[in-house]
């Protein structure tokens, strides 16, 4: 369960979980160390962050997160479309890297979150999951809502007293109706 102080909200749609494919969520609930390794990996080595887990990494129907200073990649094929957010809140920018304005620390979001997508298709037990999948190039986000509609796995990073990061990964099936969308518009 992730703490009411995480920065998490549980889903108004499904808010146990029903209506939702459980077997994704569990699907997910066993990735979940892979999340983390990979989280914490790649804010270690790109954005040099002094962090560890924190409490509540777990799966969720739908997610949501007010989101400070934050970056979102997307990658698919044509079972699944998934999405991995790094966000940060604007205090640990201030803290760790001063001297980056904002626009330049949300690219280094970017970076982290692209690098942790990388860092999931190097593993053997995320590609029997979900295959191979194509990435697309990151997107920032500054003072907004982010919002996954489908099963995520959330949780938080913290570097000591200068804040908390989040990462999130959101994953639904892809329909037949979308993979002959992105067919027709390539």
């Amino acid at each position: 369960m992730i703490p009411g102080d995480a920065g998490f909200r549980r889903s108004s749609r499904h808010p146990h979980g029903f209506g939702a494919d459980a077997s994704l969520g569990e699907a997910l609930q066993a990735l979940v160390p892979t999340f983390k390794m990979c989280a914490l990996q790649a804010m270690r080595d790109v954005l040099k962050m002094p962090v560890v887990a924190g409490p509540g990494w777990v799966p969720l129907p739908e997610f949501s997160l007010t989101v400070e200073m934050g970056a979102a990649c997307g990658f698919t094929n044509a079972g699944w479309q998934c999405q991995c957010l790094v966000a940060t809140e604007a205090r640990m920018h201030g803290a760790l890297r001063p001297d980056l304005e904002a626009e330049i620390w949300v690219d280094g979001l970017g970076e982290a979150a692209n690098t942790i997508c990388g860092m999931l298709q190097s593993r053997e037990e995320f590609q029997t999951a979900f295959g191979n999948l194509l990435q697309t190039p990151p997107v920032g986000l500054l003072n907004g809502n982010f919002r996954f509609r489908d099963w995520t796995v959330a949780g938080p990073v913290v570097a000591s007293s200068v804040g908390t990061a989040f990462f999130a990964f959101g994953v639904r099936h892809q329909s037949a109706a979308d993979s002959v969308q992105e067919t027709k518009s390539v």
